[in-house]
């Protein structure tokens, strides 16, 4: 009867104010029985799920009452596409053996009535890599809402059903093969078209994937590991020092090496040093730490040396240096008063000052000709005790210098040059750093023989170095190197005899001992570690004569601030004499002595120090022969095939005996009867080294590589493999308890790969975590200190 207002309320769901506009109330004219208000949603960007809201009637005017319908649900659905991203991990290449990874990205979750179907396509034609040989494909399709199927043949596809993830990683695999493909086969996945269901507006599609080339295996190339510490390995009780771990390269994965301290003159309580170090992933350095423990004792310098432990994760071999010198030193003590100066006499002449500094020697242009020495009287008091007679030692370790030095160490230690400067009575230790008082008697032996340096007596304190004790054996050594203006000293009254030598400093005192020509260029030798270094003219110059090839060579590096060990030293100052007795200038020697040759292969001494004993054992065993990849050379880092492991693991059972089967192939008729056979499909008895794959299948270590009768001999043997036919060839027992490798799990090799761990035969390829890598190639080298462990444990059970 009259126009009326109806107010109107909104109960929000999952919709926000932002969402929608309506009007506060609806007015119902005079006369009439209806009213209305315009509900608008909001027309906005953002990819979202419907959203929902409810309009109800408010508080009505007088005379007015709610029916039965006094509200409405409202939904807003979206019209925005739902985004599907296909995008790649860095890096355009995957060797095989090698994962790579695609990743399926929502612009949103989906939610309960929505679903989405992505199919991947692949690229066909030329050059192209066949899913489910060259690769296969898999993704973590136990995530909320996430199913893949058919991903290695028919149609590949990927449903998002609500509730579900975001985010789905596709792992591609590349398969291993005997094949070499030049250029590598390519893959290019991209997105299909898209089966949308409940979305309000729809799906869009995008392809980020470039495309992705599969290459062949690279050489295996262990990486490099050294040590170095700061401050020079000089620490003062109660302080620390840093020692680091370095890589030559990028670790691929967590290591963790190990390292060790060995005491000289300190002891263990002198020190605290945490063991382990971790280089992560992706990094090229780890460090821990050493304290010097301070325990309020005088005691003088005290020395230890830290070593790499002396096994390493598989994949890494120990570089140069792999070991540091430490130095502990007392705490500085609180100086005592100064004295008053007492009255000196004058000199009867002051046509000439008094020499304002203790009288060592200044340092001459050349050495001065050495008068022989007149017999002096013996005092007869004997109130000065005797200087420690000099040393003669025979060492049990030469045999620890590494093969490169060897030779060099050898001819010093016939040539009496080493007497005395062994770290115990028996011992060398080649490979710890050198000390200046070891550099001192080295030195001056190379230059001037074997016998004791003649020092002038005297009672003069202020006489020499203040830090060098006159009754130790080698301080004539110190005091003639000073005579000869070698030296100055560390300081100006000091010589510092225990502390460790670098590189640089070796450089410097061999140029200046033996008058080599300093260039003054320092980019002459090509190092890149030298630049504004003191020593980089020495360095130079022993780079230049051929002397030194630095420590590294990719980039060239002379590592001039790292500790030089005695095995070190003992090279450079054997090339260095050699080129002073040769008249005519000699071409420029390697940078290293080169070894012994050894039986059948010239390349014996590059296998890496974790392996080498084991591949020389079974090179002088004759497992070898006829294997290496040339006439004259071994590789031992090459990756095995099945017929070499036939024939290396038949040598090591049958003692070297042939398999009793006709092996002359060469001279062999092609019309051989029936009895003659090879026992699988692919391999041809006019090879070799069939009767060896015979012979593996004879002793039922082996039925083949699949279920059609091949050997499959020129295919790359996995280390999975490898666990398997070793466990087999030496029945040992196979248990099926795991030893916590993290990448064995549902492999078909586990029992075997853990009885070898558990027998101590391997221990993986990485420990953090702990792996086998079942799947990747196995090298010579790894194959052969497998076995000789063992043959070993089989030996003595």
């Amino acid at each position: 009867t009259a126009s009326t207002v109806i107010p109107l309320t909104v109960a929000l769901g999952t919709a926000a104010a932002a969402d929608y506009s309506l009007a506060a109330s609806v007015t119902i004219s005079s006369g009439a029985a209806t009213g209305t208000a315009t509900f608008t949603a909001t027309d906005d960007t953002a990819d979202e799920p419907s959203e929902t809201l409810t309009v109800r009637l408010g508080t009505l005017p007088s005379g007015y009452v709610r029916g039965s319908t006094f509200s409405a649900a409202v939904t807003i659905a979206d019209n925005d596409a739902t985004t599907v991203t296909l995008s790649r991990a860095a890096g355009m290449t995957v060797e095989e053996g090698d994962t790579h990874r695609f990743t399926l990205t929502l612009g949103r979750a989906l939610v309960s009535g929505e679903s989405l179907g992505v199919p991947l396509t692949f690229n066909i034609g030329s050059g192209a890599a066949t899913r489910g040989t060259d690769y296969t494909l898999a993704c973590a399709s136990r995530l909320t809402g996430v199913a893949c199927a058919n991903l290695n043949s028919g149609a590949a596809t990927v449903t998002f059903t609500g509730p579900s993830a975001r985010v789905v990683n596709v792992t591609l695999t590349a398969r291993s093969d005997n094949t070499t493909e030049t250029g590598g086969e390519t893959v290019n996945i991209g997105l299909g078209t898209l089966t949308v269901s409940g979305l309000g507006g729809g799906a869009d599609r995008t392809d980020n994937a470039a495309v992705l080339r599969i290459t062949d295996p690279a050489a295996v190339v262990d990486t490099v590991v050294t040590l170095a510490v700061n401050n020079n390995g000089r620490v003062t009780e109660g302080a620390s020092l840093t020692v680091t771990v370095r890589l030559n390269t990028a670790a691929p994965a967590d290591a963790v090496f190990t390292v060790v301290a060995f005491d000289r003159t300190a002891a263990s309580t002198d020190y605290r040093l945490v063991s382990t170090v971790t280089v992560r992933r992706g990094a090229v350095s780890g460090a821990t730490t050493l304290t010097a423990v301070t325990d309020n004792r005088a005691e003088g310098p005290e020395t230890l040396v830290i070593r790499l432990g002396a096994t390493l994760p598989d994949g890494y071999t120990p570089g140069d240096p792999n070991s540091v010198g430490i130095v502990i030193n007392d705490p500085p003590a609180t100086p005592p008063p100064t004295p008053q100066p007492q009255p000196q006499p004058q000199p009867p002449s002051t046509t000439q000052p008094p020499p304002s500094t203790p009288s060592r020697p200044s340092r001459p242009a050349t050495p001065p000709a050495q008068p022989q020495p007149q017999p002096q009287p013996q005092p007869e008091s004997e109130s000065e005790p005797e200087r420690e007679p000099e040393p003669e030692q025979e060492f049990d370790d030469i045999e620890n210098t590494v093969e490169t030095h060897r030779g060099a160490v050898e001819t010093l230690n016939n040539d009496g040059i080493l007497d005395g400067v062994g770290c115990a009575a028996d011992r060398l230790c080649p490979n710890e750093p050198l000390n200046r008082w070891q550099l001192a008697v080295m030195l001056i032996r190379g230059l001037e023989g074997a016998d004791t340096p003649e020092t002038p007596d005297t009672d003069d304190d202020d006489d020499g170095f203040g830090d060098v004790d006159n009754q130790r054996w080698w301080a004539p050594y110190v005091t003639r190197l000073a005579e000869l203006g070698l030296t100055n000293g560390c300081t100006p009254d000091d010589y510092c005899p225990d502390q460790p030598l670098t590189r640089g400093q070796a450089a410097a005192f061999i140029v200046a001992a033996y008058n080599l020509t300093d260039t003054p260029n320092s980019d002459d030798a090509g190092f890149t570690d030298t630049t504004n270094n003191p020593h980089t003219a020495a360095i130079n110059t022993l780079a230049k004569a051929g002397i030194t090839n630095g420590c590294d060579t990719n980039p060239p590096r002379y590592c001039p601030d790292q500790p030089l060990t005695l095995q070190q030293f003992a090279s450079l100052l054997a090339r260095t004499q050699q080129t002073q007795t040769q008249p005519q200038p000699q071409p420029q020697p390697q940078p290293e002595p080169e070894p012994e040759p050894e039986p059948v292969f010239e390349d014996i001494n590059t296998t890496i120090p974790t392996h080498r004993e084991d591949v020389k054992q079974l090179n002088n065993d004759g497992v070898f022969d006829d294997l290496g990849c040339t006439q004259n050379r071994l590789c031992p880092t090459q990756r095995v095939n099945r017929w070499q492991l036939a024939v290396i693991l038949i040598r090591q059972l049958d003692n070297q005996n042939t398999p009793d089967t006709n092996q002359n192939n060469q001279d062999t008729d092609t019309d051989q009867d029936s009895s003659e056979e090879p026992r699988f499909d692919d391999t041809d008895n006019q090879q070799w080294w069939t009767p060896y794959v015979t012979r593996l299948a004879e002793l039922g270590i082996t039925n083949g590589c699949n279920d059609q009768n091949d050997y499959c001999p020129d295919q790359q043997l996995t280390r999975g493999q490898a666990a398997a036919l070793i466990a087999a060839a030496y029945k040992l027992t196979h248990t099926a308890s795991t030893i916590g490798f993290t990448d064995t799990t549902n492999n078909p090799h586990a029992a075997a790969i853990n009885t070898l761990a558990a027998a101590g035969i391997t221990n993986g390829c990485d420990t953090n975590p702990l792996r086998y890598c079942p799947h990747q190639p196995a090298t010579l080298q790894q194959i052969a200190s497998m076995l000789n462990r063992a043959a070993a444990i089989t030996t003595t059970q």
